[in-house]
């Protein structure tokens, strides 16, 4: 008797504290286990947000811009939220960098890299500022596409991106267009 007791008991701890089986664990998720962000793996790493790279028409060239900074917090306004920079630092963070010439009005496109294999969502918004020594400008950024400036000259950049859906959070980058006939 105590052998069968036992072995009820066993086999109650044995499968009992099993972990849920995945038709729960999808039920759970909404029925879609992909898009599922584990927030708190993004959190406590501190993983860098996906590389946005922009391209001078469809994939001609590539500009390479730099991440000034990037913050993930629960508490969104706990991270960075104004642009603070100055034309300074966004110059001094496109150093040795090669800027890209770029004719007058011409497309520019802004493209996400889409590895599966970060943990980091596509961000919600992008916002992209012209800055001078004076003054910081929005520049109008339609369907992940702006225009190059029409007049001659170098042109820097920030742009910032913005995580409020599963992650909560921003990322900063610089980049330097000369633009040329």
């Amino acid at each position: 008797m105590k052998k069968i007791a036992g072995l009820f008991f066993l086999s109650i701890l044995l499968f009992g504290c099993q972990e849920a089986p995945l038709e729960e664990v999808e039920k759970e998720a909404g029925g879609n286990v992909e898009t599922a962000v584990d927030t708190r793996s993004v959190y406590e790493s501190n993983e860098r947000p996906r590389r946005i790279d922009l391209y001078i028409g469809a994939n001609e060239t590539s500009i390479l811009p730099t991440l000034l900074s990037y913050c993930w917090n629960e508490q969104p306004e706990e991270c960075r939220t104004e642009l603070t920079y100055t034309w300074e630092e966004a110059e001094a963070a496109s150093d040795g960098r090669k800027i890209s010439a770029v004719s007058p009005g011409k497309e520019i496109i802004f493209q996400i890299d889409a590895d599966p294999a970060t943990e980091v969502p596509f961000p919600d918004a992008i916002e992209l500022f012209l800055i001078t020594k004076e003054e910081l400008t929005p520049v109008p950024v339609n369907q992940e596409t702006f225009l190059a400036p029409e007049q001659e000259g170098s042109y820097t950049y920030l742009y910032k991106t913005t995580f409020e859906s599963d992650i909560k959070g921003n990322a900063i980058y610089a980049f330097t267009l000369r633009v040329r006939n």
